[in-house]
Protein backbone atom coordinates (compact mmCIF):
# COMPACT_ATOMS: atom_id res chain seq x y z
CA UNK A 1 0.00 0.00 0.00
CA UNK A 2 2.79 2.66 0.82
CA UNK A 3 5.43 2.61 -1.17
CA UNK A 4 9.36 2.16 -0.38
CA UNK A 5 11.34 5.20 -0.68
CA UNK A 6 15.10 3.66 0.36
CA UNK A 7 16.88 3.28 3.15
CA UNK A 8 13.55 2.10 4.71
CA UNK A 9 11.72 5.27 4.19
CA UNK A 10 8.07 5.00 3.32
CA UNK A 11 6.23 7.89 1.45
CA UNK A 12 2.53 7.96 1.25
CA UNK A 13 0.25 5.50 -1.26
CA UNK A 14 0.16 6.63 -5.24
CA UNK A 15 -2.76 8.38 -6.19
CA UNK A 16 -3.75 5.15 -8.03
CA UNK A 17 -3.64 3.43 -4.73
CA UNK A 18 -5.75 5.69 -3.11
CA UNK A 19 -8.39 5.80 -6.31
CA UNK A 20 -8.72 2.01 -5.70
CA UNK A 21 -9.43 2.37 -1.83
CA UNK A 22 -11.89 4.81 -3.04
CA UNK A 23 -13.28 2.50 -5.26
CA UNK A 24 -13.40 0.11 -2.83
CA UNK A 25 -15.33 1.83 -0.10
CA UNK A 26 -18.17 3.05 -2.75
CA UNK A 27 -17.93 -0.75 -3.68
CA UNK A 28 -18.88 -1.63 -0.31
CA UNK A 29 -21.29 0.80 0.84
CA UNK A 30 -23.08 0.53 -2.17
CA UNK A 31 -23.54 -3.33 -1.95
CA UNK A 32 -24.23 -3.30 1.98
CA UNK A 33 -27.51 -3.36 3.52
CA UNK A 34 -26.11 -0.53 6.02
CA UNK A 35 -22.80 1.36 6.50
CA UNK A 36 -22.44 2.32 10.26
CA UNK A 37 -19.81 5.30 11.43
CA UNK A 38 -18.30 4.82 14.66
CA UNK A 39 -15.89 6.25 16.78
CA UNK A 40 -13.20 3.47 18.56
CA UNK A 41 -10.84 5.78 20.07
CA UNK A 42 -9.15 4.23 23.00
CA UNK A 43 -10.14 0.15 21.86
CA UNK A 44 -7.02 -2.10 22.22
CA UNK A 45 -6.42 -4.51 19.56
CA UNK A 46 -8.08 -7.25 21.42
CA UNK A 47 -11.60 -5.55 22.06
CA UNK A 48 -11.15 -4.48 18.02
CA UNK A 49 -11.14 -7.93 17.22
CA UNK A 50 -13.59 -9.55 19.29
CA UNK A 51 -15.56 -6.73 17.83
CA UNK A 52 -14.76 -8.23 14.44
CA UNK A 53 -15.33 -11.64 15.68
CA UNK A 54 -19.13 -10.62 16.44
CA UNK A 55 -19.84 -8.46 13.60
CA UNK A 56 -18.36 -11.72 10.88
CA UNK A 57 -20.76 -13.94 13.11
CA UNK A 58 -23.57 -11.62 11.75
CA UNK A 59 -22.85 -11.38 7.75
CA UNK A 60 -21.04 -8.05 8.98
CA UNK A 61 -17.56 -6.56 9.15
CA UNK A 62 -15.50 -3.47 10.26
CA UNK A 63 -12.85 -1.78 7.71
CA UNK A 64 -10.54 1.43 9.34
CA UNK A 65 -10.33 3.76 6.44
CA UNK A 66 -8.83 7.47 6.52
CA UNK A 67 -11.69 10.02 6.70
CA UNK A 68 -10.54 11.81 3.54
CA UNK A 69 -11.05 8.78 1.80
CA UNK A 70 -14.30 7.90 2.93
CA UNK A 71 -14.92 11.80 2.36
CA UNK A 72 -14.43 11.38 -1.80
CA UNK A 73 -15.76 7.95 -1.96
CA UNK A 74 -19.55 9.76 -0.22
CA UNK A 75 -19.31 12.63 -2.26
CA UNK A 76 -18.74 10.17 -5.50
CA UNK A 77 -21.64 8.45 -4.33
CA UNK A 78 -23.64 11.43 -3.52
CA UNK A 79 -24.08 10.87 0.30
CA UNK A 80 -24.21 14.19 2.14
CA UNK A 81 -24.29 15.75 5.39
CA UNK A 82 -21.52 13.48 6.79
CA UNK A 83 -18.49 16.00 6.55
CA UNK A 84 -19.20 16.93 10.78
CA UNK A 85 -19.37 13.05 11.45
CA UNK A 86 -16.33 12.10 9.87
CA UNK A 87 -14.00 13.44 12.70
CA UNK A 88 -11.20 11.59 14.56
CA UNK A 89 -10.78 7.88 14.75
CA UNK A 90 -13.48 6.02 12.79
CA UNK A 91 -14.40 2.21 11.33
CA UNK A 92 -16.84 1.69 8.86
CA UNK A 93 -19.35 -1.43 9.50
CA UNK A 94 -21.25 -2.93 6.34
CA UNK A 95 -23.57 -5.38 7.07
CA UNK A 96 -24.20 -7.30 4.37
CA UNK A 97 -27.64 -9.35 4.94
CA UNK A 98 -29.41 -7.47 7.87
CA UNK A 99 -30.00 -3.12 7.67
CA UNK A 100 -30.68 -3.24 11.93
CA UNK A 101 -27.87 -6.51 12.40
CA UNK A 102 -25.23 -3.77 12.51
CA UNK A 103 -26.47 -0.78 14.48
CA UNK A 104 -27.63 -3.28 17.25
CA UNK A 105 -24.72 -5.51 17.44
CA UNK A 106 -22.66 -2.13 17.79
CA UNK A 107 -24.59 -0.64 20.40
CA UNK A 108 -24.92 -3.87 22.35
CA UNK A 109 -20.85 -4.10 22.22
CA UNK A 110 -20.81 -0.73 23.19
CA UNK A 111 -23.19 -1.19 26.67
CA UNK A 112 -19.60 -2.51 27.52
CA UNK A 113 -17.17 -0.63 25.74
CA UNK A 114 -17.28 3.16 26.78
CA UNK A 115 -14.95 4.14 23.91
CA UNK A 116 -17.47 2.89 20.82
CA UNK A 117 -19.56 5.83 19.76
CA UNK A 118 -22.34 5.07 17.17
CA UNK A 119 -22.06 8.02 14.88
CA UNK A 120 -23.81 7.32 11.87
CA UNK A 121 -25.26 5.23 8.94
CA UNK A 122 -25.82 5.16 5.44
CA UNK A 123 -29.30 3.07 4.91
CA UNK A 124 -30.38 3.00 1.28
CA UNK A 125 -28.36 5.57 0.27
CA UNK A 126 -29.76 7.86 3.02
CA UNK A 127 -28.18 9.20 5.88
CA UNK A 128 -29.25 7.98 9.46
CA UNK A 129 -27.92 10.71 12.40
CA UNK A 130 -27.23 9.62 15.51
CA UNK A 131 -30.93 9.79 17.46
CA UNK A 132 -32.08 7.86 14.47
CA UNK A 133 -29.42 5.49 14.68
CA UNK A 134 -29.91 4.46 18.27
CA UNK A 135 -33.56 3.83 17.64
CA UNK A 136 -32.61 1.77 15.00
CA UNK A 137 -30.49 -0.09 17.29
CA UNK A 138 -32.71 -1.31 19.39
CA UNK A 139 -35.10 -3.28 16.95
CA UNK A 140 -34.72 -7.15 16.01
CA UNK A 141 -33.49 -8.23 13.09
CA UNK A 142 -35.24 -7.84 10.24
CA UNK A 143 -36.42 -11.65 10.46
CA UNK A 144 -37.60 -11.31 13.70
CA UNK A 145 -39.75 -8.19 12.62
CA UNK A 146 -41.23 -9.88 9.44
CA UNK A 147 -42.29 -13.39 11.92
CA UNK A 148 -43.72 -10.97 14.53
CA UNK A 149 -45.38 -9.21 11.44
CA UNK A 150 -46.80 -12.58 10.20
CA UNK A 151 -47.78 -13.75 13.75
CA UNK A 152 -49.91 -10.54 13.80
CA UNK A 153 -51.40 -11.35 10.96
CA UNK A 154 -52.34 -15.20 11.46
CA UNK A 155 -53.44 -15.07 15.17
CA UNK A 156 -56.82 -13.22 14.06
CA UNK A 157 -57.55 -15.84 11.61
CA UNK A 158 -56.63 -18.63 13.78
CA UNK A 159 -59.10 -17.30 16.50
CA UNK A 160 -61.91 -17.50 13.75
CA UNK A 161 -61.10 -20.51 12.46
CA UNK A 162 -61.22 -22.19 16.10
CA UNK A 163 -64.63 -20.67 16.84
CA UNK A 164 -65.82 -21.80 13.29
CA UNK A 165 -64.72 -25.45 14.00
CA UNK A 166 -65.81 -25.10 18.18
CA UNK A 167 -69.23 -23.95 16.37
CA UNK A 168 -69.25 -26.56 14.05
CA UNK A 169 -68.49 -29.61 16.66
CA UNK A 170 -71.29 -28.31 18.44
CA UNK A 171 -73.42 -28.56 15.83
CA UNK A 172 -72.21 -32.11 15.31
CA UNK A 173 -72.94 -33.28 18.56
CA UNK A 174 -76.34 -31.85 18.56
Amino acid sequence: MFEKLGRGGWMRPAIETKNNIVQEIKTKIASSKSTTIIHYHGFSVQDLTNLKLQLRSEDASLKIYKNTLVRRALQELSVNNLDDVLLGPNALVFSATDEIVGPRLLANFAKEHKNLVLKSAILDGKVVLYDELQVLATLPSKNSLISMFASAIISPLINVALAIKAIADKQLTE
